[in-house]
């Protein structure tokens, strides 16, 4: 048995003038009865019958009042809270403007720099002078992951403060212009 609301659609007495409705394949008395029903109003509302269902009237209602409540909402915030470091920055960070100066301010000593005889630092063969030599490694392997900045050994080190060994540790605008860039894909830019 169909319900509608809480009538069973073969019961509906004293509503709309039906009077025991009885709804089976070829048994239409319910057509007949709208079509008198619908003689009998006028022009303007036999042209567009409207049917308000609760539903309808709910969404009515729901719709205006979440967009006020979306909009009282904002109202109140200045700037965007980043939800995870990912969504932290909106333009690409570029390794030959902003990463390759904080390698070369806090790492470049002991990875790549000369020493006072002219020779090279290579603590653990890890020479970050370049972007090429950054991407080869070092004596223990890849330091950098592209796009996986969780894998990379060069973003651990410093976001733990065992890097720089000597002096101070990175900030966390530098950590999170190094992590933005690993994140980006480490591209040379």
């Amino acid at each position: 048995m169909a319900q509608y609301g809480c009538r069973p659609l073969d019961r509906m007495e004293g509503c709309c003038d039906f009077q025991s409705v009885s709804i089976r394949p070829g048994n239409r008395p319910w057509k007949e009865q709208f079509q008198r029903t619908a003689r009998t109003l006028p022009p303007s509302e036999k042209e567009t019958p409207v049917l308000i269902t609760r539903y309808a009237l709910l969404s009515v209602i729901a719709l205006p009042l979440g967009i006020v409540l979306t909009l009282q909402g904002e109202l109140g915030t200045e700037e965007p809270v980043a939800s995870d470091h990912a969504t932290a920055r909106v333009l690409e960070v570029s390794f030959a403007d902003e990463v390759a100066p904080i390698l070369e301010e806090n790492c470049i000593r002991c990875h790549g720099g000369p020493q006072d005889d002219g020779a090279v630092v290579l603590e653990a063969g890890l020479n970050l002078t370049s972007y090429e030599t950054i991407m080869v490694g070092s004596e223990f392997g890849s330091v950098v992951e592209p796009g996986n900045p969780d894998d990379s050994m060069m973003l651990t080190l410093v976001r733990d403060g065992d890097m720089p060994e000597e002096g101070d540790p990175l900030s966390p605008e530098q950590v999170e212009v190094i992590r933005t860039w690993i994140t980006e894909g480490a591209k040379d830019n």
